[in-house]
């Protein structure tokens, strides 16, 4: 699957906002419930951000898994999404004919549009700054009690302070989808036998401790490290062993310097390759009756609006060079670049995780240049986050405060300049960028969404 044939929808959070609560069908047996975010019709994206800077995109997650499990099938396959932007991985996954997964079982703390959060205003967190959903959803999943992947994602909507079970307005919706077989969704249980008897051979657990990054403050990089405390130990209290675990993490310590448990036994950091590095470490040990458990780790995703995809889907070919394409931006992208950026604020490029434009290709394109609503963007710098045998090359341009001023116009306009016809490019557009270095706090966001009035009310088409 190519990135620009797949890709995520943004759900309506103001639909959301304004529907009671009793219509989000919390009940045990509705709830949870998952938006399908059909990707072939909508140029949005979500994404794990890595410690390198890199993303790894919904679509270039379902590759790498398709790519890794070469083996003729495996028994289960169970993810729980807790970073931003989570429910937007859903949609790409579910495609599970890509490795054959007789079962499969899905939660993320959000839907596609919205931060996941963290605190310490949980009783359940002990006083710990931690992921606001899985600190219910982690106990279940694992645990000495032995309940459903359903059951554990239940219980974390039911009880997120910040969903929409204890919160109105909320800014969380957790989103949960399974196979389509008779109770599908309450047969897999982590570690254990499903519901229905059959008996997994192996279970192998991939836990990505999270792209906490050097200059994040200490409660941010708190709340990373004490939600993958906390799963991890759920997963061992199961019966999973170390040999069963993959656990990664940036830091050689805890936050506060002092040394990681002596239990911990760290296989990898969180840079793009690590994640690569995980699912080939699946690879060497799958068998078609295995069960296989990934979890990523909070408030360490990104978003995308992906020009390059709208441009092949409205054309049905490739981006040509000095072609004005025009796109309308969603309203929803508008305000998260524009809150990031008034967050971050500084000279373009200079403050981390400030919003960008970005393109990816085949190769190191030298003259590559994004012209943005006649404006031409500045160039920072080319990644490499290859893709096992994909070659990924990533462009990233620079934003400044009058280019997000002028996305609040409709009718936005792109052009691509560049002079080897032979480049590819499998997609591009506008992110929030890395959330992984810091994103501000729900109750920020929103004084500085009030400041910003009047850019999202002239994208509404409002005076």
């Amino acid at each position: 699957m190519r990135c620009a044939g797949t890709v995520a929808q943004i759900l309506t959070m103001v639909a959301a906002l304004v529907l009671p609560a009793a219509t989000l069908r919390a009940d045990d047996h509705e709830f949870p419930e998952y938006d399908d975010q059909d990707s072939t019709n909508t140029g949005k994206r979500s994404g794990i951000c890595t410690f390198s800077g890199g993303v790894m995109w919904d679509c270039l997650f379902i590759d790498l898994v398709a790519t890794a499990f070469t083996q003729p099938g495996i028994e289960e396959f169970a993810c729980g999404f807790m970073q931003c932007y989570g429910g937007g991985m859903i949609d790409e996954i579910t495609q599970v004919g890509a490795f054959n997964a007789t079962q499969a079982s899905y939660t993320s703390a959000t839907s596609s549009t919205m931060p996941s959060n963290w605190d310490d205003d949980d009783d359940e967190s002990g006083g710990k700054n931690e992921s606001l959903y899985n600190i219910h959803y982690s106990p279940w999943a694992g645990g000495d009690t032995v309940r459903s992947h359903y059951a554990a994602a239940k219980n974390g909507y039911d009880n997120d302070i910040d969903g929409p079970v204890q919160s109105s307005p909320f800014y969380e919706i957790p989103q949960y989808w399974a196979t389509d077989v008779p109770d599908g969704r309450r047969r897999i249980r982590l570690h254990e036998v499903n519901q229905n008897g059959e008996t997994p051979d192996a279970y192998l657990a991939v836990l990505w401790g999270g792209a906490a990054m050097p200059n994040e403050g200490a409660n941010r990089k708190w709340a990373n490290y004490n939600s993958l405390d906390r799963i991890y130990g759920d997963l061992k209290a199961r019966g999973y062993t170390d040999d069963e675990i993959y656990l990664t993490y940036p830091y050689a310590t805890k936050p506060n310097g002092t040394p990681l448990p002596a239990d911990w036994q760290v296989d990898d950091g969180t840079d793009f390759d690590d994640m690569c590095d995980a699912f080939l470490w699946l690879d060497d040990q799958l068998t078609s009756s295995t069960q296989v458990y990934f979890w990523a780790n909070i408030c360490h995703g990104t978003c995308m609006d992906d020009i390059v995809y709208t441009i092949w889907n409205d054309t049905g070919h490739q981006i040509e060079p000095g072609v004005t394409y025009p796109y309308d931006l969603h309203t929803g992208m508008v305000e998260d670049i524009a809150e990031l950026f008034a967050f971050f604020g500084g000279p373009a490029g200079g403050a981390p995780g400030q919003p960008r434009f970005e393109i990816t290709a085949d190769r190191v394109v030298a003259d590559l240049a994004v012209i943005l609503n006649g404006r031409s963007l500045s160039r920072m710098e080319v990644t490499d986050e290859s893709l096992l045998d994909q070659v990924r090359l990533t462009h990233k341009f620079a934003l400044t405060e009058l280019d997000v001023l002028g996305l609040a116009a409709a009718g936005n306009e792109v052009v691509f300049l560049w002079s080897d016809l032979d480049a590819q490019f499998s997609m591009g557009g506008l992110t929030t960028g890395n959330q992984a270095n810091g994103i501000p706090e729900p109750a920020t966001m929103g004084l500085l969404a009030l400041g910003l009035a009047g850019l999202v009310a002239q994208r509404k088409g409002r005076p």
